[in-house]
């Protein structure tokens, strides 16, 4: 996106449902070389697989996915933590 006089990026680099406000290109600093969340961190891959590409399609165009994605794994943690979800069957 450009002014005429300088060049503009829209970032939308988090769930949010819409984009970062647009920045000039001198506020841009570089490429993204390390992604931290929740106290975990990761280096960005290169190469995607298909099957990633395709999840991140849907978790980007289609806005209920994302949120359901969320809710799933907020039940899966909760679980976790239950005492009778982790009992091993009787034998």
């Amino acid at each position: 996106m450009s002014n005429g006089l300088y060049r503009f990026f829209i970032t939308h680099g988090d769930g949010l449902l819409r984009a970062d406000p647009p920045v000039t290109e001198w506020r841009v600093l570089g490429r993204v070389v390390l992604v931290s969340r929740g106290g975990r961190s990761f280096e960005p891959g290169r190469q995607a697989s298909a099957a990633v590409k395709l999840i991140s399609f849907i978790l980007r165009r289609i806005r209920w996915t994302a949120g359901l994605l969320v809710r799933l794994h907020a039940m899966y943690q909760y679980l976790g933590r239950q005492s009778w979800w982790n009992k091993p069957a009787p034998a």
